[in-house]
């Protein structure tokens, strides 16, 4: 019973061994196996040794899977693959031996044209379908994975290291035909007198051709290069190669190594879900590889270290593998994607350069840049997805992203209000308080900064004699003399445009200061507020210049307005009372062509009505401009908020409409109106519009 199993084993490993390849040549370390090619009693003509591939499940160590372990059964002394310099290399790739010109010389039957013998006629069976799983006579030629030649300029095959090897010819159609062809650079130098070392190499896709996981194949041969060499040339130690997709720029130039994976040890590649290919999507060229004599930027090394961690700006570190989801993402910013070239370095440069604290990587071809993060600790390993533009790295993974962040984001991710111990001298806290655009808590008038900050803007309050000081929406700071107070239990969470640790109030939402010497009266709140008019003058040196702006645009409403001016060390500021005309704009006054208003609808930052994850903000900004933000990202919904701010979607997530609110001017077209204060103008482009709208939660690829 065991005898019997065990032969039914052996038939079914050789009957599995004629669906593999191999290069063959006289010059071949295993040619004889199992006996040595020099001993004279027996030659294995039906040898597929070889031939057998190495797994990615199989997991051997070098010795075992370089030179697919054989490098103990060398050719026979004077047997070579002969290499001529310029020309082209000739050979046959087979399944075994016996059906190659090496086989049996007493056996006259007809070579197969295909690399291995079909099994029912000649367009069947595993034999002739090494990159398809079907064959009517079509070659189907993105299955072909490519394989290369390589040299190493040593005969010493006892200190031989996978990296010692150079490629110098692709073949990008193969395996497919038993006869195969490869061109051989031009000026090759002449190997050394005991010859040199060449290796076949060719990775097989998984489930073309063969039910197997991915595979890789490597054959080590004596080889020797003839005919017009050139002795000045240097075939270089080459690099590693990269995945370089729809970038050719991205590609590693120069002369490169094999590709090892998928083994216990001995890789030059990580253990990629996708294999790599000798095309040119991994920086080969079909034919000759022409660049082998021009060194390397980073040749690969002898033992194979993996690369040291990726790049990051100057005072940027890792937080780690972080949850992340579509309805409270852990980086509330903007996104971009890039399929074939995303890495942790430039997205962490792309997020850095444009002001932000936090950058993350996701799904592999993500990027999201935020100044705030929620950050829920996920398991490491949950993060495994290969960034496309570099293979080394993971870029997060579904539901997961890996989050980097600057020296002067907020520890927790979040924004957080000032300590009064950083506060200057004679100032303090109040707390975060109700603002009402109709009925401002500080009446002074206010400045708007890209530069703000709490410290700034109780000095700029102060140099002008105000007792009151407060920022709003990160980027607004308010003054006064006198305070309408109504304290907020939450809302302050928007961080300064200026330091980005600290919040500066919120929508509606004003972070309150008040020097010490208005203390006693800090507490008192009047009925009602009236427009005042006040002056002051201080000589203090002008180091900066704000801009100006009205407090609000709602029809009707008192608001003040400032003006500066400035003259050599002193600057004069001037604050009035002043309303706004009692008839608005329309609110889809210059809308394009092409769409439509769909209203005012209440917005957030918690809750935002559209789903695109989008958010730009200009300070010319018009109907126009956030359309063709939108309808660049493939939005088909644009809305403005706030004057300034531009949001995109392709679905309002549970929208609530209103009449009222919609009152800011568009800041680059003051005849339109751009939301307001937690309102937000929707434009849905007209090809979109269906009879009836109906909400859906917040879109985005779902991650599962």
């Amino acid at each position: 019973m065991k005898l019997s199993t065990l032969a039914v084993t052996l038939v079914t490993c050789v009957t599995t061994a004629n669906a593999h390849v191999a290069l063959w040549d006289k010059g071949m370390f295993g040619l004889n196996y199992p006996y040595q090619a020099s001993d004279p009693q027996n030659n294995n003509y039906n040898n597929n040794e070889p031939v057998n591939p190495l797994r990615q499940t199989d997991a051997r160590t070098t010795a075992q899977w370089f030179g697919h372990g054989l490098l103990g059964y060398p050719p026979k002394s004077g047997d070579f693959m002969t290499l001529p310099s310029g020309g082209t290399y000739n050979g046959e790739v087979s399944c075994n031996r016996g059906q190659t010109t090496l086989g049996n010389p007493n056996d006259q039957t007809a070579k197969y044209k295909y690399a291995c013998k079909p099994d029912n006629g000649q367009y069947s069976g595993v034999g002739a379908l090494h990159v398809m799983n079907t064959y009517n006579g079509t070659v189907d030629n993105k299955w072909f994975g490519g394989t290369a030649l390589a040299i190493a300029y040593t005969s010493d095959v006892n200190n031989l290291k996978p990296n010692d090897f150079t490629v110098i010819s692709v073949n990008q159609n193969s395996v497919w035909e038993r006869q195969i062809s490869y061109k051989i650079p031009s000026g090759m130098p002449p190997c050394p007198s005991g010859g040199c070392l060449c290796s076949w190499n060719w990775i097989h896709q998984g489930g073309h051709g063969e039910g197997y996981p991915y595979e890789i194949y490597n054959v080590i041969y004596r080889c020797t290069v003839t005919g017009s060499t050139n002795s000045a040339n240097k075939v270089q130690r080459g690099a590693i190669p990269n995945k370089c997709d729809g970038n050719p720029s991205n590609c590693v130039k120069g002369p490169k190594t094999p590709m090892y994976l998928w083994q216990a040890d001995g890789n030059n590649l990580p253990n990629l879900d996708d294999p790599p290919l000798y095309r040119d999507n991994w920086g080969f060229a079909d034919g000759a590889q022409n660049d082998i004599f021009t060194p390397a930027a980073t040749p690969a090394t002898t033992s194979n270290p993996k690369p040291s961690a990726t790049s990051l700006p100057s005072g940027w570190s890792s937080v780690g593998c972080i949850v992340d989801n579509t309805n409270s993402r852990a980086l509330p910013g903007v996104s971009s994607t890039n399929a074939n070239n995303n890495t942790i370095q430039g997205c962490v440069s792309s997020c850095a350069s444009k002001g932000y604290l936090f950058a993350g990587v996701e799904y592999g071809q993500e990027c999201w840049c935020s100044n705030t993060a929620t950050l829920t600790s996920a398991a490491s390993t949950d993060c495994n997805m290969v960034c496309p533009g570099d293979i080394w790295s993971t870029c997060g993974g579904s539901s997961r992203i890996n989050v980097y962040r600057s020296a002067n984001a907020p520890t927790d991710g979040q924004p957080t209000p000032l300590p009064d111990s950083s506060l200057p001298s004679g100032w303090s806290s109040l707390g975060c308080m109700v603002d009402d655009q109709s009925n401002r808590a500080l009446n002074g008038g206010s400045t708007t900064s890209s530069s703000n900050t709490v410290q700034s803007c109780i000095s700029s309050c102060a140099s002008k004699g105000f007792t009151y000081a407060g920022v709003e929406y990160g980027q607004e700071c308010w003054c006064g003399k006198t305070a309408r107070l109504t304290a907020a239990s939450s809302g302050c969470d928007v961080a300064c445009s200026g330091d980005k640790s600290h919040v500066c109030g919120g929508s509606n939402r004003l972070n309150v200061y008040v020097a010490k010497s208005a203390t006693s009266s800090s507490s008192s709140s009047t009925s009602s507020v009236k427009p005042t008019t006040a002056t002051s003058t201080s000589k203090v040196p002008v180091t900066t210049s704000t801009t100006s702006k009205a407090a609000s645009s709602t029809s009707k409403a008192p608001v003040t307005t400032s003006t500066t001016t400035s003259k050599a060390g002193t600057s004069t500021t001037t604050t009035k009372a002043s309303t706004t005309s009692s008839s608005a704009p329309s609110a889809t006054t210059s809308l394009p062509a092409g769409w439509v208003s769909r209203g005012c609808y209440v917005d957030s930052s918690s809750a935002r009505v559209l789903d695109g994850n989008v958010f730009e903000s200009q300070s010319d900004m018009t109907y126009a401009s956030c359309i063709n933000i939108c309808t660049g990202k493939g939005y088909s919904y644009a809305g403005l908020e706030y004057g300034s701010q531009c949001y995109c979607g392709n679905n309002l997530v549970k929208p609530t409409s209103v009449t009222t609110g919609c009152d800011k001017p568009c800041a680059g077209d003051s005849k339109a109106l751009c939301g307001g204060y937690n309102r937000i103008t929707v434009l849905q482009k007209t090809s979109t519009v269906k009879a009836r709208h109906e909400w859906s939660p917040r879109g985005g690829r779902r991650h599962n």
